[in-house]
């Protein structure tokens, strides 16, 4: 009902449809006809918002290019209307595209006025934000270039500024990230770096470290070195993005979470891996305080857990993460990851099969041995030991 109130109809809906799921399942008909009566009631509000946002929309059509402002605003406000009813991202792609079409190609000071700059770039950083959301290779490229816009406009603003000079330095800071967000998905992992730590060195020059902003562009940084295979480089940022998280935030917060699980995976990668289970263990932790067990991102955690564990040989142990986010997987109905989930467990059902036939092969060699051999067999019995450790259920 708060969500409707505010306009935020897509939302509610979800909270509805759960909600009445309930209903149903406890067999309380009064409270499943008041669902029933909300969620028809948020179907009109949708029709008639939708209407609302293609009256804008057409009327925008109608204005001539020198009226592009005027012509801007009437798409930015159909697309608020979009943002709120559309259940996916392809109706607000397609309209913040609309938006994006209607701003003329060089955005600059010389051709117009500082308000209508400052609603250009704004409505091109939000098209590059929707575009890299929406995840996708030509997405990405896309994103690449409207961003690449904003930090020309940017740039062109920062010369003999006076008022206004901070906020103009940090939306050159917030284009450049998102700049290289989009090239890290695209892998320009070469591109994106004078990107970030450009914009790294701005925030920390005008906001000072304890900006929340700086340690999230440190982490896309240590994404980049990492990409490069610059692994002590990558350590050494995300261990910097650690401290200033937990500076700002405490210990035990989730974006603290976020950098453990990236320096896990740099540990991983320079195969010290019992220092990636114990930072991933940790950012686990956290995430399992303060999400429960039935979120998404709790079932990524849990799902690189059993990657680490199943690389070590810990089967058994990785079934059980691999368990875990599967039941959350299936849970929150997501197709792509309940599969991907089940081919690691299948493909960790075949390993266990190799490994027990390897055990047993070791325990029967060693049963062959004369007992005066009895050295040869116990080596032979313990390396079957040590396997069947990893593989069985219990003791």
């Amino acid at each position: 009902n708060l969500l409707k109130q505010e306009g935020s109809l897509s939302l509610a809906a979800k909270y509805f449809a759960e909600a009445l799921s309930t209903a149903k399942y406890i067999q309380d008909d009064n409270f499943t006809k008041r669902l029933e009566g909300s969620i028809e009631s948020l179907r009109l509000a949708k029709n008639t918002m939708e209407t609302k946002a293609m009256d804008c929309a057409a009327e925008a059509e109608k204005l001539p290019p020198e009226q592009w402002k005027e012509k801007l605003d009437l798409l930015r406000k159909a697309l608020g209307l979009v943002k709120k009813i559309a259940e996916g991202f392809n109706k607000t792609l397609a309209m913040s595209e609309r938006v994006v079409e209607a701003i003329p190609d060089v955005v600059s000071r010389r051709t117009m006025g500082e308000e209508e700059q400052s609603a250009a770039m704004d409505a091109l950083q939000e098209h590059a934000e929707l575009l890299i959301e929406a995840g996708g290779t030509e997405n990405f490229k896309r994103a690449v270039e409207v961003a690449g816009r904003v930090v020309d406009a940017r740039r062109e603003q920062i010369p003999g500024e006076q008022a206004g000079g901070q906020d103009i330095s940090i939306g050159l800071a917030t284009a450049l990230y998102w700049r290289a967000r989009a090239r890290v998905q695209l892998n320009q992992w070469d591109a994106a770096l004078p990107d970030v730590e450009k914009a790294v060195k701005i925030r920390t020059a005008v906001l000072g470290s304890q900006d929340v902003e700086v340690p999230k562009t440190l982490s896309l940084q240590g994404q980049i070195y990492f990409g490069q295979g610059k692994l002590p480089e990558a350590l050494a940022v995300h261990e910097q993005a650690k401290t200033l998280r937990e500076e700002v935030f405490g210990k035990e917060h989730l974006e603290v979470a976020a950098s453990l699980s990236n320096i896990s995976k740099v540990f991983n990668k320079q195969g010290k891996m019992s220092e990636a289970k114990k930072a991933l263990e940790k950012a686990l932790s956290i995430q399992r305080r303060h999400l429960g067990r039935r979120h998404k991102y709790v079932a990524f955690t849990e799902e690189g857990m059993g990657n680490l564990l199943k690389q070590e040989g810990s089967l058994s142990l990785a079934a059980k993460y691999f368990a875990e986010a599967l039941s959350t997987a299936k849970y929150i109905q997501d197709d792509n990851f309940t599969k991907r989930l089940e081919g690691s467990i299948e493909s960790l059902r075949l390993a266990k099969n190799t490994m027990e036939t390897k055990a047993m092969d070791c325990a029967a060699e060693a049963e062959k041995l004369p007992p005066e051999q009895w050295k040869e067999k116990l080596d032979l019995l313990r390396k079957a030991l040590g396997l069947v450790k990893k593989i069985a259920e219990g003791f």
